[in-house]
């Protein structure tokens, strides 16, 4: 089977299964750099797929800038499309068996107190100085993001309805992990 049909194959089956629009576009990403580079290489038949041509993408990948997260999800991916292929009888034999993922720095990023300081110092001055919406939009966003650990994109998804000021409550409804059923930990309490 041509490569370029197994990945229209495998994204049609994702969709039946029904993956995420965001997951979805992590694979058209990764088969459109994927297929190039094979093209590139001279493979077009899956039959032509090894662990050695995996890994050859891998470090060229690695060479061209990307850090060990992104090339772990871009094996993650393979792997999935790897499994697939061999339920599928398409390949017979996984061509990612012996890769394993790169070690990643996981250690969390603190910013330091001195740093948020002085961002929402500049902050202030700024919406002290100008007065316009702008200043004060940044400004709210900062104490927002800082006094409940939320992420960027939860809080762009906020509603009015969302927020309960009489029990200075905050419900996330579409948080990083989508399609999960709403637990007691998806609710941030606002300080007063």
């Amino acid at each position: 089977m041509l490569i370029e049909m197994s990945f229209k194959e495998l994204i049609a089956e994702k969709k039946f299964q029904g993956l995420t629009e965001n997951s979805l576009k992590s694979y058209d990403n990764l088969f459109n750099v994927l297929g190039k580079w094979f093209m590139q290489e001279g493979i077009e038949h899956t039959q032509d797929l090894t662990n050695a041509s995996i890994k050859s993408f891998l470090r060229w990948c690695m060479d061209n800038g990307n850090k060990p997260k992104t090339i772990n999800s871009k094996l993650k991916l393979i792997r999935a499309w790897s499994r697939w292929m061999l339920e599928e009888e398409i390949i017979s034999k996984d061509i990612c068996k012996s890769i394993k993922l790169i070690r990643e720095d996981d250690s969390p990023k603190i910013v330091r107190e001195e740093d948020i300081q002085l961002a929402l110092r500049q902050l202030r001055r700024k919406k002290r100085r100008e007065d316009s919406f702008y200043s004060i939009r940044n400004y709210t966003i900062m104490i927002t993001l800082i006094g409940t650990g939320l992420r960027i994109n939860e809080l762009v998804s906020l509603d009015w309805n969302d927020i309960n000021f009489n029990d200075h409550l905050i419900t996330i409804k579409k948080a990083k992990a989508e399609n999960r059923v709403q637990s007691p930990f998806q609710r941030l309490y606002l300080k007063s």
